[in-house]
């Protein structure tokens, strides 16, 4: 009796709902009916600096009735009897591929997933909506990306009138309940019963509450998880400049990286399963023309855990250090420790493209000695689409020398065999007027 009075309790909560037209009842009008229009949404969740990967998606629509007593705690799966069988086409979502990095997480939308719907008769029909799990062979077959699929489960109820204008059956009003996944509160969820066919919704009490978590059938939502290894290192560079620059001056460097936690993670729904990136970061030091390792092998120290990362090295003039397979999204800030009498600047490539607050620092004699940071506050991001790099330039400023400047030794050396020249010249011509001169007897 208490299981009947709760089934009877939904059906009566069920009706005063579409009533009152929370559940999103379709216009009418005497002539004809017009067709309720259900949504699916799916949202792909990715780190910044992500382009969009070209994917599909599919969501399929399992009919299900209520069990018999006194098992009505239970939803059968493609139970009913031939002649109620209804049929929902799979909903299929496509995104092409994106040209540009995201900024925040995307979505699309399919709509009118009943429009190609057949049934049978007019009256109330269940379904349970899931997406299909692996539908993106390209992106699992890629080990330099992972996506995860969404595994939550929606419960649609959908009334299905008659139309005596056109003889048809037109769905026009439907409420939806989350079941399982992260849209689910605490404590309810649907169970898979002993055989596949059978599911149990429980709410966490001992009597089934199936009028909770009731949402407009627009708000059927799929997120799925996705992150990439960016194709491309990330360097950071060292250029000294100056005529008296110590080209082989070692500058100190650190590098602070953050990874994405989405390519940490991984769940066995993920494609390929596991997280995406496990470590460890590897710096190299390489001859900036030649990208290759310097002779002999630079230290390059790395500290600290996932996701947060400290490494430290020195570099100097045309070397830089290479951070080869970074998930995009992973943000990074560079420190270059100063000498005195040099000054530093940088420009940082984000994606390809110089960034707008690039140059970082001051050229100038007044900044010499000042360490350098980029950016000065928050952090830059690796992004896909081109190149990202921090490209660091020290201006050498030498100190006045004080005594004899040596670089005017040569002009002085000038005047002096000038001098003495002319004043050979004088000797020679006050001689020859002597000479000229009457002798005196």
């Amino acid at each position: 009796m208490k299981k009947y009075l709760s089934k009877l309790t939904f059906a009566v909560a069920l009706a005063l709902v579409m009533s009152l037209g929370i559940a999103g009842i379709a216009v009418a009008d005497p002539v004809a009916r017009e067709r309720l229009d259900v949504a699916i949404t799916k949202e792909l969740n990715m780190p910044a600096g992500t382009i969009v990967p070209a994917s599909s998606f599919t969501f399929t629509f399992a009919q299900i009735t209520p069990a018999p007593e006194p098992n009505e705690d239970e939803w059968v799966i493609g139970a009913p009897a031939p002649e109620s069988v209804a049929t929902v086409p799979n909903a299929v979502i496509t995104i092409p591929a994106g040209t540009t990095p995201i900024t925040e997480n995307p979505m699309w939308q399919v709509t009118d997933v009943l429009e190609n719907a057949t049934w049978p008769h007019a009256g109330d029909f269940f379904f349970m909506i899931r997406e299909t799990a692996n539908t993106n062979p390209t992106i699992a077959a890629n080990p330099a990306e992972r996506m995860t699929y969404d595994d939550s489960a929606f419960f649609l109820h959908v009334r299905v009138a008659n139309c005596p204008v056109t003889g048809n059956y037109v769905p026009t009003q439907a409420i939806a309940r989350v079941l399982v996944g992260t849209h689910v509160t605490e404590g309810h969820y649907v169970r898979w019963g002993e055989g596949p066919d059978k599911i149990r919704y429980y709410p966490g009490t001992e009597d089934p509450i199936y009028d909770d978590r009731l949402i407009d059938p627009s708000e059927i939502h799929f997120i799925n998880d996705f992150a990439r290894i960016n194709n491309l290192p990330l360097e950071v560079s060292k250029t000294t400049v100056g005529d008296y620059a110590n080209l082989s001056l070692l500058f100190p460097f650190e590098v602070q990286l953050v990874i994405p936690a989405l390519a940490l993670a991984g769940t066995p729904t993920s494609t390929p399963p596991g997280p995406l990136f496990a470590g460890p970061v590897v710096g190299v030091v390489v001859d900036s023309t030649t990208g290759d390792p310097v002779v002999p092998t630079r230290t390059v120290t790395v500290t600290g855990t996932l996701p947060n990362i400290t490494v430290e090295t020195e570099l100097s003039d045309n070397e830089s250090i290479r951070f080869a397979g970074l998930p995009t999204g992973t943000t990074f800030v560079v420190t270059e420790t100063q000498h005195e009498d040099y000054s530093a600047t940088a420009d940082v490539t984000i994606g390809g493209a110089l960034s707008a607050t690039s140059p970082h620092g001051d050229a100038g004699p007044g900044s010499a000695g000042d360490d350098l940071t980029v950016p000065a506050t928050g952090a830059y991001i690796v992004t896909d689409g081109g190149a990202n790099a921090a490209d660091f330039t020290n201006s050498h400023h030498p100190p006045t020398m004080s005594g004899l400047v040596i670089t005017s030794m040569p002009l002085l050396a000038v005047l002096i065999a000038a001098a003495v020249l002319l004043a050979m010249m004088v000797a020679s011509r006050s001689r020859q007027r002597v000479e000229q001169m009457p002798a005196a007897f």
